[in-house]
This record gives structure tokens, C-alpha cells and sequence, in this order.
């Protein structure tokens, strides 16, 4: 295996793990969102109207179909 390939394996692999950072990052933000403005408030009988709710969930969606689409930019390590 040549200098080159090491390199060019080693670049792939640290792409690849800052990518799947980045879509745990944005999976977890989704999952707050979600969680901080839906759960929460019905467990503590708030009230939460069901258009707020619809919303908030609307919100966080995106975000965790991002990191899905994320992962599929990964960079082959062979």
C-alpha cells in the first residue's frame, strides 16, 4: 500500500467520523426540540394546543432527516 492510499484512507476515515458527529449533533437537536416542546408540556398538563404541538413537531423533523441525508455522503475508506 503507498504513502498515498495510506493518506487517502486515513482523510476518508476522519470525513466520515466528523460526518457522523455532525448527524448525531443534528439528530439530538431534533430529538430536544421534540421533546422540550411536545413531551414535556403534556406530561406536566399544560395544555399544549394540538396546532403548537403539530408545529413544534414540523420543526424538529428536518433536522433529524438531515442527519439521515448526511450519512449517505460517506467517503469510502477502501
Amino acid at each position: 500500500m503507498s504513502p498515498e492510499d495510506v493518506a487517502r484512507r486515513r482523510a476518508a476515515k476522519r470525513f466520515n467520523e466528523r460526518l457522523k458527529l455532525f448527524a448525531t449533533f443534528l439528530n439530538n437537536s431534533g430529538i430536544a426540540t421534540f421533546v422540550g416542546g411536545v413531551v414535556l408540556p403534556f406530561a406536566a398538563d399544560a395544555g399544549l394546543p394540538r396546532a403548537r404541538a403539530v408545529g413544534i413537531f414540523c420543526s424538529a423533523l428536518p433536522a433529524h432527516m438531515l442527519a439521515q441525508m448526511s450519512l449517505s455522503s460517506f467517503r469510502s475508506e477502501d
